[in-house]
């Protein structure tokens, strides 16, 4: 709007004054060019910049994931850590744009932790299957034990004298007896 309104005067004063008219729309030529090249040099400035943080960012990382520096391991790892983070709903331009090492560390972990998640049933089914660990030294025979359990029926017995503690202690002798015979 200020445009055509500019432009409307500008016309109207190259009708009455063409040489003010003509300076003016140098002087704003001018002023435009100007402007376009302090955008273009604060672009670069901030490209350079930008290109710089990426440098040192990706020395640190080097530094602290020893996957991301070997020449080796260093596809491999990308390629998980894209596969990750697709996984986790990023599009290609957004994991394009990661560009600080703490988040390399961070996706570092979340891998390391899914595959030690994805391994662990592996492991529980290893223990469910294993066999049943025997104690050493010499096992219970349920005779003996069942003899402990009269003694102690019995012994229950003298401290109440209750007949309930009396009945209970004869009906175990009366198992034990029928059970050795067998």
């Amino acid at each position: 709007m200020r445009q055509q309104q500019g432009s409307k005067d500008l016309q109207k004063l190259y009708d009455e004054d063409p040489t003010s008219a003509a300076r003016l729309d140098y002087q704003l030529r001018e002023q435009n060019r100007q402007i376009e090249d302090m955008k273009s040099k604060a672009q670069e400035a901030y490209r350079k910049q930008y290109d710089e943080y990426l440098e040192t960012q990706k020395s640190l990382a080097a530094a602290k994931i020893p996957e991301y520096s070997d020449p080796n391991k260093a596809d491999q790892f990308k390629t998980n850590m894209r596969t990750t983070l697709r996984g986790y709903g990023f599009s290609d331009p957004e994991i394009g744009n990661l560009a600080d090492h703490r988040f390399l560390m961070v996706i570092k972990d979340a891998m390391s932790y899914k595959s030690i998640k994805d391994k662990k049933p592996i492991a529980q089914k290893k223990v469910a299957n294993a066999p049943k660990v025997v104690k050493a030294g010499v096992a219970k025979s349920s005779p003996s034990s069942g003899r402990e359990q009269i003694r102690n029926k019995i012994s229950r017995l003298k401290k109440t004298g209750h007949l309930r503690e009396a009945q209970d202690a004869i009906r175990d002798m009366i198992n034990l007896k029928s059970q050795q015979k067998r």
